[in-house]
């Protein structure tokens, strides 16, 4: 809110019983808000940009920090992504989107995809509308199969079939 005085001064043909008063001009805007995009790639991608968003009144200064989780993916080591620890995104006057990067292992194991989190906290002047955002790394590595070797039981009357591989 802001204030500002009226005074008045040198009537003509009365008084001036109360001469002064002080106005208030409350705040009317919505407080910025922010959001995070969700986001997929491969591991080959090498990095993972999210997109944080500012809404509402974009016209002031608003703080936000972020750090990243681990889910299925880990951080341990840098296995899979490499973790950030609470980190601070100023957003200037007028600035509605800035974007953030996690870069992502690019291993050579075949497994299923893997998710992690970028999570928002500590708006500062704001906010926060979508405080997390989900991280897929799909996996873009194949099994290779590098052997099949059948075996006769003698007292099974089947076959038995051991299949060898490694991941790429």
């Amino acid at each position: 809110t802001e204030s500002f005085t009226v005074t008045l001064s040198s009537p003509t043909f009365s008084s001036i019983a109360d001469g002064v008063a002080i106005g208030t001009i409350t705040e009317n805007d919505t407080a910025p808000s922010f959001a995070i995009d969700d986001v997929s790639v491969s591991e080959s991608a090498g990095i993972a940009t999210f997109t944080v968003t500012k809404t509402g009144a974009t016209t002031v200064d608003a703080t936000v920090q972020f750090a990243t989780a681990d889910g299925t993916a880990s951080s341990a080591a840098s296995v899979d992504f490499t973790a950030h620890a609470a980190t601070t995104l100023t957003f200037a006057p007028g600035v509605a989107t800035l974007t953030l990067t996690v870069s992502i292992a690019n291993d050579a194991i075949a497994e299923g995809n893997e998710t992690y989190s970028v999570t928002l906290s500590s708006a500062v002047a704001s906010t926060i509308s979508d405080n997390s955002g989900l991280g897929t790394i799909t996996n873009d590595d194949t099994p290779t199969i590098s052997g099949v070797s059948p075996t006769s039981g003698p007292d099974s009357g089947g076959t038995t079939i051991t299949i060898t591989g490694t991941s790429k």
